[in-house]
């Protein structure tokens, strides 16, 4: 009708991201609190699925994404609580399934959090299970050192794509590890320390390692909005290369 706006809606979505959130307990660190990262991706033609809690992952999972982001593994095991105690942990044939996709061609999101988050960003409970993310990493030359990522903002160090128009990335004080890899490019860095780093996988998979699991974003993603903007093009444009 006259006078009215004209209804906005997302694309066709020829594009499949997957989040893998098998060995992460904790919903708020998952795509249910990662709304501005879900919303670039789906703006941009990807459709968004999720491997959930408790979900082996497998080769099946990943057919036919085009990007993959591995969030950190969270627990909450106690054993106050009066349960049987459990550690979460990706399994070797998961992590075989995570490196064979990368190294097939893929863009694989990989991350860590010192902390527990609500929202995505509030940290509540030191996360023991920091580490776990190693086990994917390691298969493909990149882990999180052991040192705190220092304050709240990573600098832009490289002319890339990934950081196009952005001076730095917003971080969670205290949650993220530096990242080590023999292999790569350096994105950004937190004082002298690697932040984020892409790092090759095979013939054409990458690895795009995230210090800090709170650069996806949450409750208060405006900072980092941009970084998911080029996000969202760089793997599509990967994919449909």
């Amino acid at each position: 009708p006259k006078g009215t706006a004209p209804l906005r809606t997302t694309p066709a979505k020829p594009h499949r991201a997957v989040f893998v959130a098998s060995h992460t307990e904790s919903p708020h660190m998952t795509p249910a609190h990662l709304s501005a990262l879900g919303q670039a991706l789906a703006w941009d033609g990807w459709s968004v699925d999720v491997v959930p809690y408790g979900t082996t992952v497998t080769a099946e999972a990943l057919a036919g994404a085009g990007l993959v982001v591995v969030l950190p593994v969270v627990d909450h095991a106690d054993e106050r609580g009066g349960a049987a105690p459990y550690d979460e942990a990706f399994s070797e044939a998961e992590v075989s399934a995570l490196a064979a996709w990368a190294r097939g061609g893929g863009l694989l999101g990989l991350t860590t959090s010192a902390a527990l988050l609500r929202y995505g960003t509030a940290q509540y409970a030191a996360n023991e299970d920091w580490s776990d993310a190693n086990a994917v990493g390691a298969a493909l030359g990149v882990t999180f050192a052991g040192s705190l990522l220092p304050g709240t903002s990573a600098q832009v160090v490289a002319s890339h794509p990934l950081v196009a128009g952005l001076g730095s990335l917003r971080l969670v004080g205290g949650n993220g590890f530096t990242v080590q890899a023999a292999s790569g490019t350096v994105l950004a860095r937190a004082g002298s320390q690697a932040a984020v780093v892409l790092v090759p996988a095979g013939g054409r998979g990458e690895v795009l390692a995230l210090g800090d699991a709170g650069i996806l974003g949450g409750r208060d993603a405006a900072p980092n909005l941009a970084f998911f903007r080029n996000l969202a093009r760089y793997a599509r444009t990967r994919t449909s290369g």
